[in-house]
Formats: C-alpha cells, structure tokens, sequence
C-alpha cells in the first residue's frame, strides 16, 4: 500500500536521528575520561631548580649523565595539566628528601632506591616542589601524567624487607643474567618472592649501578636489590689474590662471612642460589662469595655468633642451599660433601607469564641493559654472535646456567630430582 514508504521513511530517519545523538554521547563521554595510561610530560613543564631553568643534563634521559649538588636543592614544577608522579634516577644512593604540593608534604627517599617513583594522589595538581637538604647527585627527572598504567620505564620498587623464598647471592651486577640465567625470571613468573643480594658493588663506575636495576627489572623483579659495601676491582684468578685485593679495601674474610650470615638471618630465604665453588672461570671474588656462603651457613642458625645480627633478625637455617654447577667431582677436589642432589634447571620453557618466551630468553633481554659489558666474552656466552646466535640454555659453554647441585639441606637426602621452584611450590 502506498502508504506504508512514508512511514518506513519516517522510522529511517528517527533511526538515524538517534543513533547520531548515541554517537555524539560516546564521543562527549570518551573526552572527558581520563587517559587510562600514564606518559611523560616533562617537556611540557616548566621546571626550575633553585628558581633557575633546570639543567638539560637532568632531564636528557642519559643515566651517565649527572649533577651532584653540595647545597640544598628545590626543584619546582608547573605543569599545564595535573601531575601524575614524579619519577627520578640518581647517580648515587639518595638521602631522604621531601615532595610538596599545596598543603601536602610526603617524605620520600627512605629506602635509598637509585630510581624512584613518588605518584600525586590527588586530582588537579598542577604545581609540586621537591627539597632535597643533604647533598644529592642526580641523573634524570621525569614528569608523568595521570593515568592508571605507567610507562614500561618506570620503575617502581618495592623495597627489601621482609622473608623471601629464594635468595640468590650474585657476585657482580650482570652474573645474575649470565651463571645464574632464567633463575629470576622463572621465580617472578611463578610468584616466589626473590630477593637478589650482591656480594660487590660498582660505585667505582656511573653506569653499572643502573645496569643492575634495568636488568633486575626487565626480569620482572620488583624487589629492590640489597648490594654489598664490598667494592668491586680488578678479576683475580684465585681465592688468595682475591682476598688480597678486598684486603687492600680493610675487608678481610670474616667480614664477607658475617655479611653471609646477616643475609641468611634478615630475609630467612627458603632456598639459596650461590656460584660455583671454583667461581665459574675461576674468579676470585666468586669463590670468596661460594666459600664464604657455605662457611656461613652453620653460623647463621647459631645465636651466639654474630650476636648483634642474632638479636635484631633471630637466628636462620634455609630450607636448601644449591650451588652453581655442584658435582662430586668438585665436592672432592674440595673435601665436601658430595651434592645430595643435581638438577638440570628447565629455563628453556616458554613462559605465559612472558608472552611466550623462556627464562633463559628473559635474562638475554635483561643482559643487554648491560651496556657497559657488551665488549666482554660473556655477552657471547650469553647471546653468541650475529652468525650464530644463542637462543637456548643448552647452547651457552661451559658454565652453563641450567645445572646445580644440591649442596646443603638440614635433614638430609632426598630421593627425587625436582627443580628448586618445583620444591618450593610443591
């Protein structure tokens, strides 16, 4: 019937009509939901330090590059839009400073983190201040934007309190990517809590003590680190010429003994990850690390050695000590005793928790923070060459991260061969 096209006309176009103001009600409400992820605005800003133009040496993202200021330092920041957080690197440890904003003054700095991220809780802070009072060295100064997902840059640490399932003793700042690769990321993919302690530290350079965190980091670790007062010097092929060198430092081997049992007894790690007792390719600051472990163990459950450490933690014995590469052959050579047990680490597994790819995969991209050692042999250990590149743990020489032996564990021998994160989450 003829009347029925000027209907359906009519209808079409209320359709239309009212599918244009659902529309236009989207695009209202889609412009006045915040971002859901955070970026940098620090370009945006003006930011003054002690009411000067902030050098361009702190905001030109160069971990290498720094300024230390004797006096006391005020960093002010005005920004167009509200202040998400703040987010700073720098060069060495910081003392504690303050943030302030409007009425608001948080105390910041407590744990010493090398890159820390204070966030502003609050809506509709365009303007905060940072005073530093005691002497800072600063590498890089960062605005962030509100949102509920930070950048992938951003580093947010939690600091390193409290028990831990696993504990892992690293000599240097790369050795946790290359001996002990995929142990990291393996356990954060499962869940254990980690806590990775340093038997050096690199202070004597800029670069590394930032390699140390991005690398830890890229693994998924957000515990902060605990690294030795220990520093790092020349490689030493054997335990006397390393004893030698911290010597030369006023450090003797109680020392590093009584930092092994202060470790044990503070975070009450379940298992123990250490080097290898011949220090891999025989470095001396890895054997003194390995011995001075072992040494340590009986010790650190003992109250009346060490008393101070037994009183302020309690006293310690770990579920299971593993050492690096552990067989009879070495508990002979040694006069220990032989591994109760030795495993084969599976880190070439794909892991969901990384989009796929292996602990051992992981720890490649965490070794590549290392910027500083990409010259060295490791760095093809590790990933081999552009002709032959290294993919799996089964292809890394002679000290390969994948094999432990069970050195240690208080009530004797086990049967079975599981993994150490298989024996913690079993």
């Amino acid at each position: 019937m003829s009347y029925k096209r000027p209907i359906l006309k009519i209808l079409f176009c209320v359709f239309l009509l009212l599918l244009s103001v659902c529309l236009t009600l989207t695009a209202s409400a889609d412009e006045k939901e915040p971002s859901k992820s955070a970026f940098e605005i620090t370009q945006n800003c003006v930011i003054t330090l002690n009411e000067k133009i902030i050098p361009e040496a702190l905001t030109d993202n160069q971990e290498q590059t720094y300024i230390k200021y004797k006096e006391p330092v005020r960093i002010t920041v005005r920004s167009p839009e509200p202040i998400g957080g703040i987010y700073l690197k720098f060069d060495r440890t910081p003392p504690e400073w303050m943030l302030i904003h409007e009425e608001d003054r948080t105390a910041c700095g407590q744990y010493g983190f090398l890159h820390e991220y204070q966030p502003i809780e609050e809506d509709d802070i365009t303007e905060v201040s940072l005073i530093f009072e005691e002497t800072v060295s600063i590498c890089d100064f960062f605005v962030l934007s509100k949102g509920e997902k930070l950048p992938d840059f951003v580093q947010v640490w939690r600091p390193a309190k409290g028990k831990c399932d696993i504990m892992l003793l690293s000599t240097h700042s790369d050795d946790d990517q290359l001996f002990f690769a995929g142990t990291v990321p393996d356990a954060v993919s499962r869940g254990a809590e980690m806590q990775v302690c340093y038997f050096t530290n690199h202070w004597n350079t800029h670069t590394r003590p930032h390699e140390l965190l991005n690398g830890l980091w890229t693994c998924g670790l957000d515990r902060y680190p605990v690294v030795s007062p220990f520093r790092d010097s020349m490689r030493v092929d054997s335990e006397a010429a390393g004893l030698a060198v911290f010597g030369a430092q006023g450090v003797n081997y109680e020392d590093m003994v009584q930092m092994q049992v202060e470790l044990l007894r503070e975070f009450k790690p379940q298992i123990v990850l250490v080097h290898d007792v011949d220090g891999e390719y025989g470095h001396g600051a890895h054997i003194l690390n390995s011995h001075s472990l072992r040494d340590a163990l009986p010790l650190a459950s003992d109250a009346t050695k060490y008393p101070e450490s037994a009183e302020k933690y309690g006293v310690w014995d770990p579920l299971k000590v593993y050492i690096h590469l552990y067989d009879s052959k070495k508990a002979k050579k040694y006069k220990l005793d032989a591994p109760l047990n030795t495993i084969d680490f599976e880190i070439d597994v794909p892991l969901e928790f990384f989009g796929g790819r292996t602990a051992y995969q992981v720890s490649q991209d965490a070794f590549r923070c290392h910027i500083s050692q990409f010259k060295s042999r490791y760095r093809i250990w590790l990933l081999g060459t552009d002709d032959k590149p290294v993919t799996k743990a089964s292809q890394f020489p002679k000290y390969n991260p994948r094999y432990y032996g069970l050195y240690y564990m208080p009530w004797g021998k086990i049967k079975s061969k599981p993994t150490f994160t298989k024996i913690l989450f079993s």
